[in-house]
């Protein structure tokens, strides 16, 4: 089963947010991509994925993609 990125996500109710690209991002971290097939996927260089990995992290407070892509699945940031 894929995880799907929400579109159009804001600071609600205390969640934090993320951009519609991190959170498409993260949802292919959640299915096992690597940093080169997303980018392909994606058409972004895999640096490009690897800022946006990191910059979800940041919003999200998560050391590692692991830990972010949980914080995200825990806070309903993935359908």
């Amino acid at each position: 089963m894929s995880a799907q990125p929400l579109r159009g996500l804001g600071a609600t109710n205390g969640k934090p947010s993320l951009t519609p690209r991190e959170s498409e991002v993260l949802a292919h971290v959640a299915d096992g991509l690597s940093q080169e097939e997303i980018g392909r996927r994606l058409s972004i260089s895999p640096e490009t994925v690897r800022t946006h990995v990191r910059k979800a992290c940041d919003r999200l407070n998560a050391r590692t993609r692991t830990h972010a892509v949980a914080t995200a699945l825990r806070l309903g940031l993935f359908r």
